[in-house]
């Protein structure tokens, strides 16, 4: 053995006495303690390595043939570095077999640290990739007092057994290695899987996610196969339910030959059904609201305001958790549990500066002056000191808070709120920032070494610190170590190098700040005594406050400073972001595009006001346009839509639900599409009575209200029960809009007949008195002149749109369109990717931005993964502690054997390194070698290391099996390993690493350890889908472990425990593994309940509801594949559009819909196109243009979740709309609409045969008189008073004249027989 000063010794190897052991271990303890102890806990997790590390020093200071193999080559003096007799051995040779060399290389190549980083990467002083044999040794055997080296030793490769060097025949030491996979003279049990990748030979890659389970549009098959059922069985049902009406009630297609019913059948097609009862009451209720229109005005109106004063309760929710996770979910109650037994994870404050200069520089390489290396822009000087000055001022940052009651104030710096990983002994901020590697002086950039050879300078030390971050003597003798006291990892703070790991061609710098973090509801404790609640502000902000207000405070603070630093320095561009800064940028990207919202809904108001009246002027009197204008009425209807929304938020708040900002945005957009619709389409069916002016308004409101607001009803209650299902989505904003627009399209209803209808009333009487609009009494009247009772959207479909799209040729065209298009929508529709873009989420101007676009560009590491093991689980036993550990000896199937095997294909698994794994590093803190456990001599208590202690402390006698400790005593210094912070003689202390890692409890009297967490690392992720496969690789991972431990624990009789997998993002990400799922289900059922309502609605008219549903879904297909095309992205914004769009789908087939079951036109293609005109041109102008004119302005949105998800998908939603309700559906009901319902036929015969009596009683009435007052008096000509049915008979019964047997015939008139024979 050397000691400190080594000396020439000549004679045959001399045995070490016992007394001269002892005196040599006095003298020189490094040699026995701290110089193997340290190794030893580098590598004794790996027993061959360790054994054939020792044992190559051992050979080189003890072996009895250390003559053949070790050659003295300088011997020094205290005057002279020449070989003389008398001086002290300064360097040596150390021959070595190059075979030997490359055996013991490769059995510790694999080991790792507790914190996932390779052994040799230290003992190497580079990375490992970069670490050979000989660096290995050149590392380890140079002189360096740091690291107890006394000597140089320069250790020398031979390929034979002899060789001739300096003079002398050597024979190289060759003695034998242990491989890691077998066991060694220290140990039976051989290396593990995780630090031996020869022991995993056996065992197969990491499999990829999709070769571990099947999956279909990113649902498992086992799911896909279930809603495919579900979607079968409601199909089968809707189609079961359809053919027993074809077959039990049809028809003839028409009823051109004489249909013959006999006076049973006569019987039942008389009674009153639903539909009929609701058309009545619709009759009876317009004959009622013109006798008392203020009374219902008010009865509407009242209620309304009322409920929307529950706005001034308003509490809008912009927290990202409240938004997108359900607090029932699995995500959501581990986050919680995490947060409530371990310390919540830190927040981060980080800042990007990038060098405006961004070309490379070369300089000579220090130990090679005939070579020069590539040098990154970060490194140069002047950048560098630039770059400080804004360091340091974040680094001296106070705020000024007012802290309590009495208006005392404080300053608060970041020393206040950062993370101290090694406090009390160390109270500097854990920052990662290259800096660090001098101790934040920068000064040291100056510092220059030449007392060799070589001149060291700055980039010499860096070099040294981004090969090894645990260097404590670099080439300028410096420490790498940050000033807080731990390492600083390069990948961590150096971002945009060329290749992996090439830390020296840099282009950005990053730094991050560590920063407390507290649970929302903890409170802190002012000076005064008080336990304040919750509050944030700066200067007179704070009274009352949650113990992250100071953070919140200084993250303030820190966000203003570089704001106005932002773009300001020639030297370089920074980007920053803060904890608060994504719940701030989503609060004020509200606000920033709150104008162009307003400009959106202020022209849907000015169209629809514009739209409604039809302005015929009177020669010589230009007023007269205003009569016959209907702005006032628009507006009113526009209000009335506001109220039903401000009515339904107002409600909700008045029982303290909180809103989002999805809903204020999304639901005026829904309600005012439905809403309008159903004032046009009232306009139109009073304006189509235009030349009925003669009748009293009663009569005419009554026909408007029975031939209306059944259709009103239809549509509110089919689209109300709809997002009345919508509210049992897990989904938290899915959830909440459902139920906001479910009760708004309620109200919205309710106010359209009362306000508006009232409203309405009013505006005809002025307008039939001839009163100008917007002038009242004040203007005289103008004589009443009846408009045309069709507007120009009406007649042009009548004459040109229906005729061309009812040809027989475009009817086949059309078809064969919408089939392509649904085939091109089913084929892109797996594509669409899942998840939200964070950079999407804040405007492209916002400082958040520039940062997510620097992130993807300069961070190499990814988000901390943890893997928490909770339940009654008995770590003090040996048996259960294998199940957890990862050293040699642990199960094959433990928890961080198989996160260590995860880590070795980081391209499958998303798991970057080995997880940190505190029960290795306590077992090896508790060894008696390692001495770090120290108890007292007299009373066993815990004794804490300190320098130069001369306290009478012994190693802890934790009594060892195995190298196993005592389960009796595995407890007692548990919380001392906790406290107590690593240093150079215990780097396995626990207080830096897991101070905060272990849940501890007492149970009768005993300690227990209730949950632990294990930390690792996934990759760098990039895109959603990454986040999503890391999320799901975890969770596959943890699965596994639990399965495995739980095995075990069943084998031991005990009680199951559970393992999850934590990371920050988990929670905002869980929706997406289950969004296609929710989305089909609640897409499912609202498809199901139309179906129910309009049948019933309809008149128990299956045939009609189906087709309805049919095209709704077609929809729904169709811009579910148009989000692929337009790069929408599948996720909660998106699928709250796909539920407003199954509302806004019933607006556009409804209506048309029912059109066409009520008409009895001759055919199908004659009753699709008196359907189109008569509703169709309300849906256009209601819907369709109403829509796309408030949808381009959002184009011009300051943020991309309003240019992406409101623009692009409102466009898609409206046009898709549009062209099944206005094409597809004429067409596939001119093909295959239900038959004349007989019902119906019955009805409107019965009117055609009382009207043509009483208008013969008329023209008798008529001849009796002089005929006179009846030329005076035009009459209006009905299809039943032309000559045609005149000369026709006629009869008409009822069912209670009739016997059975009898028969009784109905003719059409004769306009109705004419018939299209190339449309049939």
């Amino acid at each position: 053995m050397f000691r400190g000063i080594e000396f020439k010794f000549d004679g045959p190897p001399v045995p070490i006495s016992t007394h001269k052991e002892k005196e040599y271990k006095e003298l020189c303890p490094q040699l026995f303690k701290t110089q193997l102890a340290t190794a030893r806990q580098l590598l004794q997790r790996c027993p061959s390595c360790y054994s054939n590390f020792v044992n190559f020093w051992c050979q080189f200071t003890c072996s009895p043939h250390q003559a053949q193999f070790v050659d003295i080559v300088e011997m020094r003096n205290d005057s002279s570095a020449i070989y003389v007799d008398d001086g002290y051995v300064s360097k040596v040779n150390y021959y070595v077999s190059q075979h030997y060399a490359n055996e013991l290389f490769e059995s510790c190549q694999g080991v790792r640290t507790s914190t996932g980083e390779f052994v040799l990467s230290i003992l190497c002083g580079t990375s490992i990739d970069k670490c050979t044999p000989a660096r290995l040794f050149h590392y380890t055997g140079t002189y360096n007092k740091a690291i107890h080296v006394p000597f140089t030793i320069n250790v020398v490769q031979l390929n034979s057994d002899q060789a001739v060097q300096r003079h002398k025949i050597v024979r190289p030491m060759n003695a034998s290695v242990y491989k890691c996979n077998e066991a060694s003279d220290l140990s039976d049990i051989a290396c593990t899987c995780v630090d031996c990748m020869p022991a995993c030979t056996t065992s197969a890659p990491f499999p990829l996610l999709f070769q571990e389970s099947c999956k279909v549009a990113a649902m498992d098959c086992r799911t896909a196969m279930n809603i495919l059922a579900i979607c079968v069985l409601f199909g089968t049902v809707m189609l079961t339910v359809v053919l027993h009406y074809v077959l039990h009630r049809y028809t003839a297609e028409g009823w051109d030959d004489i249909a013959v019913y006999s006076a049973k059948e006569l019987g039942r097609l008389s009674q009153v059904h639903l539909e009929e009862r609701i058309v009545n009451w619709c009759s009876c209720y317009g004959r009622f609201v013109v006798q008392y229109p203020l009374q219902i005005f008010l009865l509407g109106l009242v209620p309304a305001v009322l409920a929307s004063a529950g706005l001034t309760n308003i509490r809008l929710t912009t927290d990202p958790v409240e938004l997108w996770s359900s607090p029932g979910s699995k995500a959501r109650e581990e986050r919680d549990f995490f947060n409530t037994h371990f310390a919540p994870f830190y927040r981060i404050e980080q800042m990007i500066i990038v060098p405006n200069d961004q070309s490379n520089w070369t300089r000579e390489d220090s130990s090679n002056f005939q070579k020069t290396i590539e040098i990154g822009p970060v490194f140069r000087k002047d950048f560098l000191r630039s770059a400080f000055e804004l360091y340091q001022q974040v680094l001296e940052l106070n705020v000024t808070v007012e802290e309590t009651a009495n208006g005392t104030q404080r300053f608060v710096t970041l020393d206040d709120i950062c993370l101290k990983p090694l406090h009390p002994q160390n109270s500097h901020c854990a920052v990662m920032s290259v800096f660090n590697y001098l101790q934040n002086d920068i000064t040291k950039l100056e510092l220059e070494d030449d007392s060799t050879l070589d001149t060291f300078d700055y980039m010499d030390h860096l070099f040294d610190c981004m090969q090894n971050p645990y260097q404590l003597d670099s080439r300028l003798h410096q420490s790498c170590l940050g000033q807080f006291g731990g390492p600083v990892q390069p990948y961590a703070v150096f971002g945009d190098f060329e290749q992996p790991n090439q830390y020296e061609t840099a282009r950005g710098l990053v730094i991050t700040f560590m920063v407390n973090n507290h649970n929302n509801n903890d409170n802190a404790i002012d000076n005064d005594g008080n336990n304040n609640a919750a509050a944030d502000g700066v200067g007179g902000g704070i009274i009352r406050r949650n113990k992250n207000a100071l953070a919140l405070a200084w993250e303030r603070a820190f966000i203003s400073l570089l704001r106005l630093h932002n773009n300001s320095s020639d030297q370089f561009s920074v980007s920053f972001m803060a904890e608060r800064s994504l719940e701030d940028e989503l609060s004020h990207q509200s606000n920033a595009d709150a104008f162009t919202v307003f400009l959106s809904y202020t022209f849907m108001f000015i169209y629809v006001a514009v739209a409604l009246g039809q302005y015929a002027l009177i020669p010589g009197q230009p007023q007269s346009v205003l009569v016959h204008s209907k702005f006032t009425l628009g507006i009113c209807g526009i209000i009335g839509c506001v109220l039903s929304v401000s009515s339904s938020i107002g409600l909700f708040a008045l029982f303290k639900m909180q809103a989002t900002l999805i809903i204020l945005e999304v639901e005026p957009f829904l309600v005012l599409a439905v809403g309008v619709d159903n004032i046009f389409i009232l306009v139109h069916s009073y304006q189509r009575l235009a030349n009925d002016v003669e009748r009293p308004l009663a009569d005419r409101m009554a026909q408007i209200c029975a031939d209306v607001i059944p259709s009103m009803v239809l549509s509110s209650v089919s689209e109300c029960l709809c997002f009345s299902l919508g509210a049992l989505s897990s989904m938290p904003a899915v959830q909440m809009f459902s139920l906001y627009a479910s009760v708004a399209i309620l109200l919205n209803f309710l106010l359209q007949i009362t306000c508006f209808l009232a409203v309405f009333i009013w505006d005809i009487q002025r307008q039939e008195s001839g009163y100008l609009e917007l002038c009242g009494h004040c203007v005289p009247p103008v004589p009443f002149q009846p408009t045309d009772t069709e507007s120009r959207v009406e007649r042009w479909m009548r004459d040109y749109y229906a005729p061309a799209l009812l040809n027989k040729f475009v009817r086949c065209a059309v078809i064969l369109f919408f089939a392509l298009w649904l085939a091109v929508s089913s084929a892109v529709m797996n594509r669409i990717s899942a998840g939200l873009d964070p950079k999407i989420a804040v405007p492209e101007d916002s400082y958040v931005y520039g940062h997510f676009v620097n992130m993807e560009r300069y961070l190499s590491v990814g988000p901390v993964v943890y893997f928490v093991l909770r339940g009654n689980f008995d770590f003090h036993q040996n048996a259960q502690r294998k199940q957890v550990c990862s050293y040699s000896g642990c199960s094959s199937t433990s928890l961080g054997s198989q996160i260590a095997r995860a880590a070795k294909f980081p391209n499958r698994s998303f798991i970057a390194h080995p997880a940190l794994n505190w029960v290795d590093d306590y077992i090896d803190w508790l060894r008696p070698v390692a001495t770090c456990c120290r108890e007292y001599n007299d009373n066993m208590t815990f004794c804490p290391i300190s320098e130069n202690s001369e306290a009478p402390c012994r190693p802890c006698t934790v009594s060892a099996l195995h190298g196993e400790p005592n389960q009796e005593r595995f407890y007692e210094f548990l919380p001392n390993f906790l406290e107590q912070n690593p240093s150079r003689s215990c780097p396995r202390a626990g207080h830096a690493a897991y101070a905060s890692a272990l849940s501890l409890t007492e149970t009768e009297g005993r300690r227990r350890v209730f949950a632990s967490r294990f930390m690792a690392y996934h990759t760098k992720l990039r895109t959603p889908d990454d986040f999503i496969k890391a999320m799901e690789s975890a969770q596959l991972i943890s699965q596994n472990i639990t399965r495995d431990i739980n095995r075990a624990l069943d084998a031991l009789n005990q009680p199951n425990v559970e393992v999850f997998p934590y990371s920050t993002f988990y929670v905002f990400y869980e929706q997406y593994t289950g969004i296609v799922r929710t989305a089909i289900l609640q897409v499912i059922l609202s498809l199901g309940c139309i179906f129910c309502v309009t049948t019933v609605l309809l008149g128990k008219d299956p045939w009609s509801a189906f087709i309805i549903v049919v095209v709704i879904a077609l929809i729904l297909l169709n811009v579910v594949g148009s989000m692929w095309f337009w790069s929408i992205d599948f996720n909660a914004i998106s699928v709250v559009n796909l539920v407003m769009s199954v509302g806004i789908s019933v607006e556009f087939c409804a209506h048309i819909v029912r059109a066409f079951a009520l008409s009895t036109r001759t055919t199908r293609v004659q009753r699709s196109s008196e359907a189109l005109c008569r509703v169709g041109c309300s849906v256009l102008s209601g819907i369709t243009f109403t829509k796309l004119g408030g949808i381009f302005v959002l184009a011009f949105a300051h943020s991309q979740v309003f240019k992406i998800y409101y623009f692009r998908m409102y466009l898609n939603i409206v046009l898709i709309g549009a062209a099944h309700g206005l094409i597809l559906l004429p067409v596939l009901l001119s093909f295959c609409g239900p038959p004349v319902n007989r019902r119906r036929l019955f009805q409107r015969m019965n009117m055609v045969c009382s009207a043509a009596e009483a208008a013969e009683d008329a023209d008798a009435d008529a001849g009796d008189g002089d005929g006179v007052e009846s030329a005076a008096v035009p009459q209006q000509q009905h299809w039943w008073s032309s000559p045609t049915v005149k000369q026709r008979s006629c009869s008409c019964c009822s069912s209670s004249e009739a016997e059975d047997g009898d028969t009784f015939s109905f003719y059409a008139p004769t306009e109705e027989l004419v018939t299209n024979n190339d449309d049939q």
